[in-house]
């Protein structure tokens, strides 16, 4: 590659890259999201929030790893650490989702996109004759370096819960999640069991859930602050409150070609291509805005 320019601050000229001859009118399509075996990442770029699925799950947030959600058919179960998915379609705007046939949660399907501070699961559950849940699993997964063993669950009403998570002591970040449309039923669960109708649950390696009638979509928001539950609302209030996930997907998709865009490849083999932007938005993603962080 041979490479003109230069990416300088305060630059308006971008790089160009120069083998072969194309155009790119967006860049996202030349990114390959997957982190790692069976890993996809998503984060706003320069955001707070991040979004992993993983064969453990799909986990809000990439620094605190210890909150997921997942989607369960006519029942309820902690899901410890088997991977449900059958397929998994991903770029940096949207990933989606179908979990497998004979896994807890039946086919359903779920597609995610953020934005710089809100995690967003749109759910279309499948198979259900009774109900479908939303399951949200309190505990740590691999590469967590905090145990949150005094982390709390707390059922607001039947469109929001809340999620503290805490070590006990001065290490804590704040969860404030909202359904698009109102539970039928609510509760928590532990390795103990469910405890149906309960409003929270306290400690490690536990839960709540929210039950919907069978039939429609459920889309939930989950806003990330590390200072106050109050903050993470207002994230929520700020930046999805509208629940329009294409809005969001199209939001994040702007702002990724922004950022890739300021290395423009103009001619270039597709895999060169692949590596440039794969590598760009793989910087990008993993430059995380701590100024919401308390404790610095």
């Amino acid at each position: 590659i041979v490479v003109a320019g230069g990416l300088l601050a305060g630059c308006r000229h971008p790089v160009t890259a120069v083998t072969r001859n194309f155009r790119i009118t967006d860049y996202t399509r030349f990114v390959d999201n997957n982190q790692g075996p069976g890993q996809v990442f998503m984060r706003y770029p320069l955001g707070r929030i991040g979004l992993w699925s993983t064969p453990e799950g799909e986990i809000a947030d990439s620094i605190t790893r210890g909150l997921r959600l997942y989607p369960t058919v006519d029942q309820v179960t902690g899901n410890a650490a088997a991977d449900w998915r059958a397929s998994v379609n991903a770029s940096p705007s949207q990933t989606t989702i179908t979990y497998g046939a004979n896994s807890a949660a039946r086919g359903s399907s779920v597609a995610l996109t953020v934005t710089p501070d809100v995690s967003v699961y749109r759910y279309r559950f499948r198979n259900a004759t009774s109900y479908a849940a939303v399951d949200l699993l309190i505990r740590e997964v691999e590469n967590s370096n905090v145990t949150w063993t005094d982390s709390r669950f707390d059922y607001v009403d039947s469109r929001t819960a809340e999620v503290t998570l805490s070590n006990g002591g001065s290490d804590k970040c704040y969860f404030y999640i909202k359904f698009s449309r109102p539970a039928a039923r609510h509760g928590t669960f532990s390795s103990r069991g469910m405890a149906a109708g309960a409003s929270s649950a306290a400690g490690d390696n536990m839960g709540g859930y929210l039950t919907f009638a069978p039939g429609r979509p459920v889309t939930v928001a989950v806003a990330l602050s590390m200072t106050s539950m109050a903050r993470a609302e207002q994230n929520f209030t700020g930046q999805f409150s509208s629940f329009d996930f294409a809005r969001a997907v199209q939001n994040l998709k702007n702002a990724w070609n922004a950022k890739l865009g300021k290395i423009d490849v103009q001619r270039a083999s597709t895999l060169t291509a692949r590596e440039i932007y794969t590598g760009l938005y793989t910087l990008y993603a993993n430059i995380v805005d701590v100024t919401d962080n308390g404790s610095g």
